[in-house]
């Protein structure tokens, strides 16, 4: 049985007074964290506690429990008592040390520095869109639109955006012809516009669609017989020869 979201509300409410707490969905329970630390699991209804040698004495009289199947042994929190949350989550977060910083992150960005080459800079409204761009993705916007006529820079200001975030993109043509350009944009041209450390995979998606949306019918007569039929028909009356009457 996973922890209901009205038992999650009730868990924050009796928090809510020992500081400010948040908490977080993790298939199907809950973890609350404090200062960036997570201290209390919530799995079943329950709350529990990590059993720690600084909680020995403070928690000896409390129950003990299974999280989940395969894991260790942990403390079950009583909310109501209010003295023992008092004294047991001061130490509880002492004692927690705060998640160590992911290796993943650092090596993407080791690995991952764009470069932009161009032997111009962004001018006219670009300096705008690029920023705008920039920003609009910081904050989590899923989706924008960036207009321009042919010729207005639109490669280029999305190369900055690019090199701006620094993160992996994937950059989808409508048509072989532009994605041909933007691949020589960047390898077959001296001056290119998108970053470097890039690479490119092509792959082409046809969607084969008949002439016509509508089937026209082949007409009948369109369509002869490769067999003579001897059930219908009139016979031919045979030539009579030359000078015959």
């Amino acid at each position: 049985m996973a922890t209901t979201a009205a038992y999650m509300e009730y868990v924050m409410e009796r928090l809510a007074a020992f500081g400010d707490w948040r908490c977080r969905k993790l298939f199907g329970e809950y973890m609350a964290y404090r200062s960036g630390k997570a201290l209390l699991l919530v799995c079943d209804n329950t709350v529990f506690v990590k059993k720690l040698p600084e909680l020995a004495v403070l928690m000896e009289q409390a129950a003990c429990g299974l999280p989940y199947e395969g894991a260790k042994e942990h403390y079950v929190l009583d909310l109501e008592n209010t003295v023992l949350l008092e004294r047991v989550l001061p130490v509880l977060e002492a004692a927690t040390p705060l998640p160590k910083p992911r290796k993943k992150e650092g090596l993407r960005r080791k690995h991952m520095e764009f470069k932009l080459h161009a032997p111009y800079s962004a001018t006219g409204d670009q300096p705008q869109a690029i920023a705008a761009l920039t920003e609009g993705l910081k904050k989590g916007m899923k989706e924008q639109v960036l207009l321009g006529v042919t010729g207005s820079g639109k490669t280029f200001t999305m190369a900055s955006v690019i090199a701006n975030l620094n993160r992996p993109t994937l950059v989808l043509a409508h048509n072989k012809t532009l994605a041909a350009q933007l691949f020589a944009a960047n390898s077959g041209n001296s001056s290119r516009k998108t970053p470097s450390n890039t690479s490119f995979l092509t792959t082409i998606i046809t969607n084969r669609r008949p002439t016509s949306p509508i089937p026209t019918p082949i007409s009948k007569r369109t369509l002869r017989s490769t067999t003579r039929s001897s059930a219908c028909g009139t016979a031919r009356r045979p030539r009579s020869s030359s000078g015959a009457t």
